[in-house]
C-alpha cells in the first residue's frame, strides 16, 4: 500500500504548481499583486540581417506595491524589468492599463497617469499616450513625446512557449524608428494573465497594416515562456 503522507504531499505540492500557471481570478485587466512574474523569449534582428537572429529571455516582476504621497487609495505595482534597476509604477483602472511613473535606482518618481493598454476595446479604438523617458526622475521629460496606441485585433491566435493564446492586439509606432525605419510595434494581451507577446517590424511607411505584415520586416518577438500570478 502506497504511503497516504507521500500521496498527500505529492497532490499539495501538484495543486500549487497548477495554481501558479492558472490565471488570476480578481478581475484584473493585468494581475498586479507582488511577486507575480513574466517570462518572454526575445528573438532580435541582428545587424538589420533577418538570417541572423539573437535570442535570450526577459523575465518582468511585481517586485513592490507603492502608494503614492498624494494618494491614500492608489496602489501601484512596480514592474522591475530584467536589470532590476528600474519599474514601470501602473495599476488598473476602470478602462484599462496605466502608467504612472518609475522607480530609477531606487528613486521613485511619479508623473500624470497615462492610459496605455484601453480595456474594454474594439478594433478600430485609438488614443493617444505620452511616454515619458525613464530614465529621469525630475523632472520627467518626453521621450518620443505623444504616440497613438490602437487595438487591430481581438481573439487573435497567438501561439506562446505556455500556450496557444486567444489575444487582444495593440499597435503602436516608434516614429524614429530604426536606421531610418519606422516600428511598428505589435503587443499582445489575455485579460488576467497581461502581456503573452509582441512582435515588431521595420517599414518606411509609417502606416503598416496588421494583415500585411512581412517576414522580411521582422525586427523582434517577444513570447511568453513562464509566468506565474498570486
Amino acid at each position: 500500500m502506497k504511503n497516504p503522507i507521500k500521496i498527500t504531499f505529492f497532490l499539495l505540492t501538484l495543486l500549487l504548481l497548477i495554481a501558479c500557471f492558472e490565471p488570476t481570478q480578481n478581475d484584473q485587466f493585468y494581475p498586479i499583486h507582488l511577486n507575480n512574474y513574466w517570462e518572454y523569449e526575445r528573438i532580435i534582428v541582428s545587424s538589420g540581417n533577418v538570417d541572423s537572429l539573437w535570442k535570450d529571455t526577459l523575465q518582468y516582476t511585481i517586485g513592490d506595491m507603492v502608494t503614492p504621497s498624494h494618494e491614500s487609495s492608489l496602489l501601484l505595482g512596480a514592474q522591475f524589468y530584467p536589470s532590476g534597476s528600474l519599474a514601470h509604477l501602473i495599476y488598473n483602472g476602470e478602462d484599462g492599463l496605466y502608467y504612472n511613473g518609475f522607480i530609477v535606482n531606487d528613486s521613485k518618481g511619479i508623473h500624470e497617469a497615462q492610459l496605455v493598454y484601453k480595456y474594454p476595446v474594439a478594433v478600430g479604438d485609438s488614443w493617444p499616450v505620452i511616454l515619458y523617458n525613464p530614465k529621469s526622475i525630475s523632472p520627467f521629460y518626453y521621450s518620443r513625446g505623444i504616440t497613438d496606441y490602437s487595438c487591430v485585433a481581438v481573439d487573435e491566435p497567438f501561439i506562446t512557449g505556455c500556450d496557444t493564446f486567444s489575444t487582444i492586439v495593440y499597435h503602436n509606432l516608434n516614429k524614429w524608428g530604426i536606421n531610418g525605419f519606422h516600428q511598428h510595434n505589435f503587443e499582445y494581451f489575455v485579460y488576467g494573465i497581461g502581456k503573452v507577446g509582441s512582435v515588431a517590424y521595420l517599414s518606411s511607411d509609417s502606416t503598416y497594416q496588421y494583415e500585411q505584415r512581412r517576414a522580411e520586416d521582422f525586427n523582434y518577438s517577444l513570447r511568453l515562456i513562464d509566468y506565474c500570478l498570486y
